[in-house]
């Protein structure tokens, strides 16, 4: 029964780790795609709303200048 009652001790840390690795790694990394070549802006992904896609940003100031 120890053994048993011991998991959450084991996996919790385990848990807290691979996500505090995957904010550093594999999350900007997949944001930097989808917002981008993937187009998540266009699907109103929540993930987008700070990312700003170059196209966006050079069009917006090409149509400011005269």
């Amino acid at each position: 029964m120890c053994g048993v009652a011991a998991i959450p001790f084991i996996v919790h840390p385990i848990d807290n780790a691979i996500h505090a690795l995957m904010n550093i790694t594999l999350r900007p990394a997949m944001r930097k795609y989808i917002c981008g070549p993937g187009q998540g802006c266009l699907a109103d992904l929540e993930m987008c709303n700070d990312c700003q896609l170059p196209s966006e940003s050079a069009s917006s100031s090409n149509g400011s200048q005269p």
